[in-house]
């Protein structure tokens, strides 16, 4: 008996681990001899960025780096404000027995805690923690039996499933480079004190293997003028970029994650001679996940009526892609300053941050609790702070409907920021306002045993029956087992016994067994 089997080579992703952790960094900072000492910190940005990621055997190796900009006054000068900018590295090992050098690793850091404490005026102690959000995959081929046929008929069951596979995932750096002019009215500088960065309008298409992605920066940025007042002036920066994916095409399905991880301005001269360019450079770290859900085929077991078949299979686990879904949420919070704040003149820059701190899930519903982190930096009258910072936290809880979603499936949420604005009352509370996008999606791991090959056993002699079998359901019966144990087709089963459905079978349930033979 000659057995012709098609088999296709499927691959598919294995999260091998997907963790979080935090890397304490504690470094001093000396003011550059080009600086004035300080008198006053007044604050401290940071912005963290994985640069390198080296995988071994059992590990995987972080270097990275957080950028600060330090605001202070200075002691004995004209201007306002000072600003230092400098970067502290870092280095992490994860080690997992599960990571292994064909891995893939993709590494994400976040600076959200920073201290610092004055040494002296030309000193100064930071204390930050960066957390770390990593995942390995490894890409796995395996090769399934799609068909059988023989000179023989063959009877076959096959099972119909979809895997929801990782195409691509990969983390690449955006570079943003321009020039931009001062806006016509405000003054020429005298210094650049720092410059804030968030991108809007994000859209993005898939195309073969690549990725094209649009979106727009705006840019706020704080300086001194050449009369000694602190300033403020706001850009747009349209930007396009096409990222590499291999095995990307336009029914797959692309998730893509942008931050701001490295902002540098530098103040330049006009052909006039007075300084009103600003050169930029950011740095966008741009997370890309495309992902397609694939329908398969499989064989999973078969049998002759007139020869013994030896169908081997084995296990197989895959993730299934089980629903997604999306919601957005609008939050508000007023904000009163403090007793002893510096007096608000006018907001500089509001920026807001989501964090998901819980996930609860139930039929239909995955329920998302966190808060958005909201900082306003304003300027003020007082001498001594002329600028100030203040902090607003907003919780929220909102449900997101998927459907067939248990509390035994992952769930993949991610939060960003749709919209943001503020309004100071007459009282002089900050009025806030953030509008948040959830996207959602379900994943649930299954296992299946599949056939990886047929082979026909022509020593072994079939057991030859006469007439026909009247068999009584048992606990647990397949009309598949039935037919199987007694080499009959499952069709002419139905068929004979006037089965509506053929999956549902009642214990006890009288069925006559054709011979095949």
């Amino acid at each position: 008996m000659d057995i012709q089997l098609r088999k296709e080579t499927v691959c598919i992703n294995e999260t091998l681990m997907h963790d979080t952790m935090q890397v304490l960094l504690q470094n001093d900072i000396i003011v550059p001899d080009t600086k004035s000492d300080m008198a006053k910190i007044l604050q401290i940005d940071s912005c963290a960025m994985v640069e390198k990621i080296g995988v071994g055997d059992k590990r995987a190796n972080i270097d990275g780096s957080v950028a600060l900009t330090i605001l202070y006054v200075p002691e004995n000068d004209e201007k306002p404000v000072c600003s230092i900018n400098t970067t502290v590295p870092f280095q992490s090992l994860v080690e997992n027995s599960m990571i292994n050098t064909a891995s893939h690793c993709i590494a994400h850091a976040d600076a959200y805690h920073v201290e610092f404490s004055m040494i002296n005026s030309r000193k100064l102690s930071v204390k930050i923690i960066v957390e770390l959000d990593i995942r390995c995959i490894q890409e796995n081929n395996i090769e399934i039996v799609c068909d059988a046929s023989a000179d023989m008929p063959i009877e076959k069951q096959s099972q119909d499933f979809w895997i929801y596979n990782l195409v691509n995932a990969s983390n690449t750096k955006i570079n943003v480079r321009e020039t931009l002019d001062f806006p016509s009215g405000k003054p020429s500088a005298a210094s650049i004190l720092k410059t804030d960065a968030k991108i809007s309008n994000k859209d993005m298409r898939l195309i073969s293997g690549k990725i094209v992605v649009k979106g727009s920066i705006l840019l706020c940025s704080l300086y001194v003028s050449e009369n000694n007042n602190i300033e403020a002036m706001e850009h747009e920066i349209p930007f396009t970029e096409v990222l590499d994916a291999d095995g990307a095409n336009e029914n797959c399905m692309c998730e893509l994650e942008l931050n701001i991880c490295r902002t540098q301005s530098m103040l330049r001269a006009d052909t006039s001679g007075n300084m009103r360019l600003l050169d930029v450079d950011i740095i966008i770290d741009a997370d890309s996940c495309v992902t397609e859900n694939t329908s398969m085929s499989a064989l999973c077991d078969c049998f002759c009526a007139s020869k013994k078949l030896l169908c081997e299979t084995k296990p197989f686990s895959f993730d299934v892609l089980v629903g997604k879904g999306s919601a957005q949420h609008s939050l508000r919070a007023t904000l009163a300053l403090p007793e002893g704040a510096p007096e608000l003149v006018s907001v500089y820059n509001l920026m807001s941050k989501p964090y998901i701190s819980g996930v609860s899930l139930s039929d239909g519903k995955a329920m998302v609790s966190g808060s958005v982190d909201c900082y306003i930096l304003y300027l003020s009258s007082s001498a001594t702070s002329p600028i100030s910072t203040q902090k607003a936290q907003i919780d929220f809880e909102i449900p997101i409907e998927i459907d067939n979603i248990d509390n035994t499936m992952d769930c993949d949420i991610t939060a960003e920021v749709l919209h943001q604005s503020y309004n100071i009352t007459m009282t002089g509370e900050i009025e806030l306002r953030v509008s948040l996008i959830f996207d959602a999606k379900a994943i649930s791991k299954k296992t299946s045993q599949l056939c990886v090959n047929v082979l026909a056993d022509d020593d072994a002699l079939l057991d030859v029956r006469h007439g026909i079998i009247v068999y009584f359901v048992r606990s647990g019966d397949t009309l598949w087992k039935i037919a199987k144990k007694y080499n009959a087709s499952p069709q002419l089963i139905a068929q004979i016994n006037g089965l509506e459905n053929p999956d549902v079978l009642n214990v006890g349930q009288r069925l006559l067994i054709p011979n095949m033979v």
